[in-house]
């Protein structure tokens, strides 16, 4: 458990405005996994420019809604130092348009052949109240749940955070 990240798990509805703040919350509490639900990326004001903390890397999608739509766009900010990460957004794993996921793989520098977690598989998720797309997202994430475990096997493990609205969580939590 002593190397398990340490979680931090935000909607502050627009990053962009807060960017100072969520900096220094994550360096003054040494937050390794952050995952932002709203963070308004956009193509003009991409958070990973602004974010600027040299030990993480920030992953988001951008291209998950209209640009001119406002809101949504979840995001990572994951410790590096510490951990190997990798993003599978659009590489690995392919998201449907209107379906608002993140996501990235986490493996510690530290792990040996006797670690029993050996890499963590993240999601941010924002689902809009009013959201069309729930039936979409819920088959999204079991599509990835399935082609992830069976790419890596034993010893990976999940962390899906967010905000979800009134998305029932049933379907994903019988993973």
């Amino acid at each position: 458990a002593l190397n398990l990240p340490k979680v931090l798990n935000l909607n502050p509805r627009s990053a962009m405005n807060k960017i100072e703040e969520i900096k220094t919350f994550i360096e003054e509490e040494d937050i390794d996994v952050t995952f932002i639900s709203e963070s308004h990326d956009r193509e003009n004001k991409k958070l990973e420019e602004h974010m600027n903390l040299p030990m993480h890397q920030v992953i988001s999608n951008i291209h998950q809604r209209p640009s001119k739509e406002p809101g949504g766009r979840p995001a990572i900010i994951a410790n590096k130092n510490k951990y190997t990460v990798e993003d599978l957004t659009n590489t690995q794993v392919n998201v449907p348009w209107g379906v608002e996921a993140t996501w990235a793989l986490l493996t510690p520098k530290n792990i040996s052949k006797d670690s029993i977690v050996k890499r963590v598989v993240l999601c941010a998720l924002y689902v809009k109240p009013k959201s069309r797309k729930k039936t979409a997202t819920l088959n999204h994430i079991a599509e990835v749940y399935n082609l992830l475990n069976t790419r890596y096997g034993r010893g990976t493990y999940w962390m899906i955070a967010g905000d979800t609205n009134t998305l029932k969580l049933g379907p994903i939590l019988d993973l």
